[in-house]
């Protein structure tokens, strides 16, 4: 969080990255983790992850289908 309040976005991206892969998470913490990830790329003009990462919160029920709509994905950045 740190790194995301001091503007590098990358940085708090590759972390966030980091603590997805951590095995036996509760699954709120990381739907959590999914939407700060999606949230951080998105910041760090990471279309394809935040893409990717809404892709996958989709496909496990954790958000809605729309939300898609709200990024980027496949069409040039507002």
């Amino acid at each position: 969080m740190a790194n995301y309040k001091a503007g590098r976005f990358a940085e708090a991206l590759a972390k966030a990255k980091e603590a997805d892969a951590i095995p036996g998470k509760p699954a709120e913490l990381s739907r959590q983790i999914h939407q700060m990830i999606v949230a951080y790329a998105m910041q760090a003009k990471d279309y394809p992850s935040a893409c990717a990462e809404m892709k996958k919160m989709i496909a496990a029920g954790e958000v809605a289908p729309q939300r898609i709509n709200e990024l980027p994905c496949g069409r040039e950045p507002r």
